[in-house]
């Protein structure tokens, strides 16, 4: 990894970044569940595979697969028809895609048929997020929707818990709301985004400590009536065999 890289993931996982209360508050409630994945994993719709080290470290083999090509992917698939065969593999990771499937119906169905009985999955999709992956970005998940979506399937839900609650997630929004407004998106050069990319610096001194109160403030009050997202454990009945 260059200077460069480890210098951005380490602004990625800290106060500096906007998006600091969501990406902290998703990655320790994934870790708190790693544990129960086993055997071999995919890992769906895993774009750059932030969790492939940890994720390796709990299991037996893992398998990358994207709609589209990134470094590290095993083979092209979607969420919705995974070239595999039924009962293939003891665990799926599915963490921030259900958003973007057109069909989550489908979906989970094809989690559930690539499942080993007593497989599981892991899963996770926020219900308080603004617009992002355009424009396949479909929908926002309540623990209700999610319960309906995968029993529909056939999982049996285990654990359905938010990361980051009410607090959290208005930090967050206000911390990634000024962040958009300062900040050019990927298709606008910086010469063209004019005077508020000079707002950056400010934009910090705004965000930065938006990320490091809120999370305690969520912490101590344990709102949880409007989360950033959900995560789900669900297991395949060992019936299905």
């Amino acid at each position: 990894m260059t200077l460069e890289s480890r210098i951005k993931a380490a602004v990625r996982w800290s106060p500096l970044h906007p998006s600091y209360i969501a990406r902290r508050a998703l990655r320790n409630a994934i870790r708190r569940h790693l544990h129960r994945l086993s055997g071999t994993l995919i890992d769906l719709g895993s774009d750059r595979q932030p969790y492939r080290a940890e994720l390796s470290n709990h299991v037996d083999r893992y398998i990358a697969t994207d709609f589209s090509y990134r470094p590290g992917i095993d083979f092209l698939s979607s969420a919705m028809h995974v070239p595999m065969a039924d009962s293939s593999v003891d665990s799926v990771f599915m963490t921030e895609v259900l958003e973007h499937v057109s069909d989550p119906f489908r979906a989970a169905s094809e989690a559930f048929r690539i499942l080993r009985p007593g497989g599981k999955l892991l899963l996770t999709t926020p219900q308080t997020w603004g617009l992002h992956g355009e424009p396949h970005d479909y929908y926002r998940f309540t623990q209700h929707g999610l319960r309906h979506v995968l029993t529909d399937a056939g999982f049996s839900i285990e654990v359905i818990e938010p990361y980051a609650g009410t607090i959290g997630a208005a930090g967050s929004r206000l911390a990634d709301g000024w962040a958009e407004y300062v900040m050019p998106p990927r298709s606008v050069s910086v010469s063209r985004w004019g005077w508020r990319f000079a707002l950056v610096p400010v934009g910090m001194l705004v965000w930065v400590p938006i990320n490091i109160v809120f999370p305690i403030l969520d912490t101590i009050f344990q709102l949880r009536y409007d989360p950033i997202g959900h995560l789900v454990i669900a297991s395949k009945p060992e019936a299905q065999a």
